[in-house]
């Protein structure tokens, strides 16, 4: 255990000392580079930039090839998925420290409407790029053929989008505030589907969804920026808006059941306290209770396997008994997509 905590130690600040002076960003073009190159380009040490890329190689974030280095298409493709780009991650994490002494959060998304709109209005674009692969495997395993669906909190609309797209018949009403609807909308015009899609400009915790019209329901990322008792709340109101035997999925940070998931959950909520001042990561069994409560039952869980964001799904069925146990889990598979 020592070593490899000694190990943890090493990795972490070769990483952190990578991304900080540019080297990662660098790299991110695949192509190969000397160090002495990159060195002279970020005004390094050349000794000291071959030690920190032989680390990098071996986290399998970079190649080497002869005295030549390059990034990996795996950190490419982490590069051009990270919500509002490297720099701004490199900030909220470095934040940490600071965090840690004060209680106080790099920025506070969650202060209000107009905060949070914004900050989502920039974000949902590159949390659509984050999701796709995700979205794609609730799409395949979902076991409702939906016609009407309602997204809560639509962000880019990237999960029921990417259903109705499986689904032709589907059309979609997405809720969220005015300026992150356009982005909604922009989104699904590039689909093709813009003539399937209508608005719902409110509030969530103040629209009014029509009752028992909608096949399927679907809060992805919300609850995790509401306290308890308005979270119990608003799923209460949308399971209301399904049909007898409609469906409501909740998508959030609900991975569990292996080390990987936990930790993946502990960096996750860690993540969303450097930007929020409320937000909380919700147990899955306080999750599925509130939806037994609204009136949901049969509750499967979805597993997306190891997906940034501690991803995880609950789906439940309104006027269906509650089965005793744990949620049974869908037909999809880990690591699929």
């Amino acid at each position: 255990m020592q070593c490899e905590t000694m190990d943890l130690l090493g990795l972490s600040f070769s990483a952190c000392a990578a991304a900080r002076s540019g080297l990662l960003g660098c790299l991110a073009d695949q192509k190969p580079h000397r160090p002495e190159e990159l060195a002279g380009l970020l005004e390094l040490d050349p000794r000291a930039t071959t030690r920190v890329l032989d680390v990098l190689v071996a986290l399998g974030l970079a190649w080497r090839q002869d005295e030549a280095y390059g990034g990996t298409r795996e950190l490419a493709e982490l590069i051009r998925l990270l919500p509002a780009g490297l720099e701004a991650n490199l900030a909220l994490w470095g934040h940490t420290e600071s965090y840690l002494r004060s209680g106080e959060p790099l920025v506070a998304m969650d202060s209000s409407l107009e905060t949070q709109a914004a900050a989502y209005r920039s974000a949902v674009g590159d949390l659509g790029r984050l999701f796709g692969s995700a979205a794609r495997i609730l799409a395949r395993s979902l076991p409702v053929a939906p016609t009407r669906i309602l997204d809560v909190g639509c962000g880019s609309g990237i999960w029921s989008l990417t259903v109705a797209e499986r689904f032709p018949q589907a059309r979609v009403v997405g809720n969220d505030l005015p300026s992150v609807l356009d982005v909604f909308e922009a989104q699904a015009a590039a689909m093709g589907m813009r003539e399937r899609c209508e608005r719902l400009e409110q509030d969530m915790h103040q629209a009014r969804f029509e009752d028992s019209s909608f096949d399927l329901a679907i809060i992805a990322n919300v609850l995790r920026l509401e306290p308890a008792d308005r979270a119990a709340r608003l799923l209460q109101r949308v399971a209301a808006s399904l049909r007898p035997g409609g469906a409501l999925l909740v998508v959030d940070a609900l991975a569990e059941g292996s080390p990987k998931a936990e930790l993946a959950r502990s960096l996750y909520t860690l993540h969303l306290a450097l930007r929020t001042r409320n937000g909380v990561v919700h147990p899955s069994e306080q999750v599925r209770a509130w939806m037994q409560s609204a009136g949901l039952g049969q509750v499967s869980r979805l597993d997306f396997g190891n997906h940034p964001g501690a991803l995880g799904a609950l789906l439940g069925v309104r006027g269906q008994p509650a089965l005793p146990g744990p949620p049974e889990v869908l037909g999809a598979r880990p690591g699929m997509g």
